[in-house]
């Protein structure tokens, strides 16, 4: 749902942090989940609005193409016409046709090459929803019969950055200015770990742009609960306000993203978020550093999403889409923290594509201590698992995810008959208090470099304003 509304909204809004640095509403999300789990009717589900207008836009291109093609006979016709005897007689030639475009929302093409034609003709931009994202992934080193890949022009997409296409086929070259092309869709455990232990993606950080969200496995249970009709109604009617939020014009009447900037509160919050992450950020590992990295730049993104929303489901005037508040900060960040907290969750149950013995008994501690309500004993790990032969071996994996930061150890209390109190491990919650947003790690001396859209290194410091 989050891609499908950051979606709607586009190319047509970004949120402004400083002077040099605006972040676009684009996001990359990624649900990892085995096959007969219910990810694809979710997703299906999620994306329902979009397909809908979808539906109804190649509608309306067919038969704006029929009434197209009947004019161009007739125009052919004119043509010839003028070739034969209006030109003598110093007729003007017939004004040429408009060809119809079909307005775009959603793709299911994988390559750049093929859609940047369609990002010349929908500045908005478009989202890319797949129902198994691992055709997305293995396209980057097979496309181009092999010599190099797509991944560069996707990292510039990832920020709405400019792209050129130079196409061999029919000579033609194409330059996007803001290429923005969400992308959303699942991915089965096993392909993702192989996909997490390419070198290439993981260095050049593309794995590390994607909020990644990994659901527990549970039995599946018949319920009568469904969405009702109401609801339906309610998401269409956000995704449709979010559309047509208009652009901006420059001065040569050419279509600009309107920015939105931090009201003061809000970029306090963010200052304080910012700081904290980054403190945290430099005590993590390679991979996961390099996620928070991104994690710092979704931050605004989703506030500007969330921001947008709320004017779309609550009838907000115009004049509440001026500045992204507190209110939207605040639920970002709380987004964030729970996506960072997922990230760190993933790469210990795929283990960053890492297939070694302790990987693989660190994944069924998590998946008992999941099965069990979040909270396990080393007696209870024993019993649910086989593979922990002793306590000492339960114990060990289960400090090991508490040092990852997955977990912790509780001390519950005696029973009603007494005796000694039992260290219960309990996972880390997916979603963190998102008052919390402060740190006694000592700050760093050096300011941090951000994915910004405009390519430029940017800093924040504490007075720095809201519309700086």
């Amino acid at each position: 749902m989050l891609s499908v509304l950051a979606g709607a909204v586009g190319n047509s809004r970004v949120v402004k942090l400083k002077r040099k640095w605006s972040e676009p509403c684009l996001l990359w999300t990624v649900i990892v989940s085995a096959s007969g789990t219910m990810k694809s009717p979710a997703w299906a589900l999620a994306k329902e609005p979009l397909d809908a207008i979808q539906a109804a836009a190649f509608v309306e291109y067919r038969q704006a193409r029929l009434q197209y093609d009947q004019a161009k006979q007739e125009y052919d016709a004119a043509v010839q016409e003028w070739k034969r005897s209006g030109r003598q007689r110093g007729d003007a030639i017939p004004l040429p046709l408009t060809e119809p475009v079909a307005k775009r929302y959603l793709v299911d093409d994988l390559t750049v090459e093929t859609l940047a034609p369609l990002l010349e003709q929908q500045p908005r931009g478009l989202t890319l929803c797949c129902d198994e994202l691992a055709g997305w992934f293995g396209g980057f080193n097979q496309y181009r019969s092999g010599r190099g890949s797509d991944v560069e022009r996707w990292l510039s997409i990832h920020r709405a950055g400019p792209i050129t296409v130079d196409r061999k086929t029919d000579h033609q070259c194409r330059h996007i200015p803001r290429a923005c092309i969400l992308v959303t869709g699942g991915i089965q455990p096993k392909v993702m770990s192989r996909v997490a232990s390419n070198p290439e993606l993981r260095d050049n950080g593309l794995l590390a742009r994607l909020l990644v969200a990994m659901p527990p496995r549970r039995p599946k249970q018949w319920s009568e609960a469904d969405v009702s009709e109401e609801s339906d109604a309610n998401y269409r009617h956000v995704v449709e306000r979010l559309l047509s939020l208009d652009f901006g014009a420059d001065e040569h009447g050419n279509p600009v993203s309107v920015a939105l900037p931090l009201s003061l509160e809000a970029k306090e919050k963010f200052v304080r978020f910012f700081n904290a992450h980054n403190r945290e950020q430099s005590l993590l590992g390679d991979d996961l550093s390099a996620a928070w990295s991104k994690l710092e730049a979704y931050a605004p993104r989703l506030a500007l999403l969330i921001q947008l929303v709320r004017w779309a489901a609550e009838g907000y005037t115009p004049a509440t889409t001026s500045a992204v508040d507190e209110q939207s900060m605040d639920a970002a960040i709380a987004l964030v923290k729970w996506f960072a907290n997922e990230a760190k969750r993933v790469s210990a149950l795929l283990g960053n594509g890492d297939d070694s013995e302790e990987s693989r008994r660190r994944r069924l501690a998590i998946d008992a201590a999941e099965q069990h309500g979040g909270r396990l004993t080393v007696r209870a790990l024993m019993r649910s698992r086989a593979e922990f032969k002793s306590a000492d071996d339960a114990e060990q994996t289960l400090n090991a995810l508490a040092a990852a930061g997955l977990g912790r150890w509780e001390q519950s209390s005696p029973g009603k008959s007494g005796g000694r109190p039992t260290a219960v491990f309990v996972l880390v919650e997916s979603a963190s208090d998102p008052t919390n947003d402060s740190d006694t790690t000592p700050a760093p001396n050096d300011t941090t470099s951000t994915d910004s859209a405009s390519g430029e290194v940017s800093s924040v410091s504490m007075t720095d304003d809201a519309a700086a």
